[in-house]
């Protein structure tokens, strides 16, 4: 979360982030049911029922174990941390 970028960029990315390490932490799930619903349309909704309920549950046990907001605070943390460092460096030069 840079100082350079707008709120709106900022949230974005943040939100994107988020998103990118849901999706690698159920990627396994997610392609089940994609290989599932893959060729069909009103028939997903019976055909890939399991598929769907395990997808949905990954999703919701990793959002219940991080949300969007814990995710921020440590993307937050890890920024001032590397702040601190760089600082510390250019006292030290």
């Amino acid at each position: 979360m840079s100082a350079t970028r707008s709120g709106s960029q900022e949230e974005v990315s943040v939100r994107e982030g988020y998103q990118r390490v849901l999706k690698d932490a159920c990627r396994e799930e997610i392609e089940a049911f994609a290989r599932c619903a893959t060729g069909r349309t009103l028939s997903i909704v019976w055909k890939c029922r399991q598929e769907n309920e395990r997808m949905k549950s990954c999703l919701q046990a990793f959002t219940d174990k991080v949300s969007e907001w814990e995710y921020r605070s440590q993307l937050q943390a890890q920024e001032q941390k590397e702040l601190k460092k760089q600082l510390q460096e250019q006292k030290e030069q």
